[in-house]
């Protein structure tokens, strides 16, 4: 037996729906727009924890170390190859490399490739020694991106239990985003401590500039990098107060979500 399907006229077009049934209003414009950016950072933040997990889970310390390093040494010959020492400044902004961390990752880029080979070992031997935080972090980011993602992809399907999955998914991204915080600005300092002194010697030897100078020079590259990453921690903290906010008048008053 076949159920029958509306048939009035402004119905044609979109997907039929049951006689009787009431018609879906649409959803307001703003929250199809919060929506699509949940669901996009959701999607994001699933696919990197996974990729973190996958890469740090079942590799061992050496299997880890020489990955890490390869990536890294990838990457500066790179920014080598981009920027070439005797290249003038009009010219490098024209590479591939970072113009607003230029000046503090040229000192850097000098260094011969042995070195930067130890100093990457170096840097991959304690990234490995941070492993029993990331994991557990990037395992509770894959859980929190998917009821975010869960959520916002219900509400664009007019699934009646979204909007309180996607209001709480926000609520509860919230407390993780201030932790990341914490954990960046505790890893950074880490790396300044165990890094430092062994970064400033190489690269005094480069520059002939003193092991002192070529720290406070680390250290503003280090707290350049972290304070990046916690400001946007800082905006997605944001994102997600004012869209949890935004959602409660909706959850908490019991009313449907329609265009204006």
């Amino acid at each position: 037996m076949t159920v029958p399907l509306s048939a009035s006229p402004r119905s044609s077009g979109s997907s039929p729906r049951l006689l009787g049934e009431p018609p879906r209003r649409p959803l307001p414009l703003f929250m199809r727009v919060l929506a699509v950016l949940s669901l996009l950072a959701g999607l994001w933040g699933a696919v990197s924890s996974l990729a973190e997990l996958l890469g740090g889970v079942r590799a061992d310390r050496t299997e880890f170390i020489s990955r890490v390093r390869d990536h890294q040494l990838a990457l500066f010959d790179n920014l080598q190859a981009a920027n070439p020492p005797g290249s003038q400044p009009a010219e490098r902004a024209s590479g591939t490399g970072i113009p607003l961390a230029q000046p503090l990752i040229a000192p850097l880029l000098r260094l011969p490739r042995a070195e930067a080979e130890r100093l990457s070992l170096l840097l991959s031997g304690e990234l490995y020694e941070h492993l029993p935080v990331t994991i557990p972090m990037a395992l509770l980011q894959l859980l929190l991106s998917w009821l975010l993602l869960t959520g916002s992809l219900g509400v664009l399907r007019r699934q009646a239990w979204a909007l309180s999955l996607w209001s709480w998914a926000c609520m509860v991204n919230l407390p993780f985003a201030m932790l990341a915080v914490l954990v960046s600005l505790v890893h950074g300092r880490a790396v300044r401590q165990h890094l430092g002194p062994e970064v400033a010697a190489a690269l005094a030897k480069a520059s002939g500039r003193s092991a002192e100078a070529e720290l406070a020079g680390f250290h503003q590259l280090t707290r350049l990098y972290v304070g990046g990453q916690a400001a946007m921690l800082a905006l997605w903290a944001l994102f997600l107060c004012g869209t949890g906010l935004y959602l409660q008048r909706y959850v908490v008053g019991g009313q449907r979500p329609h265009a204006n």
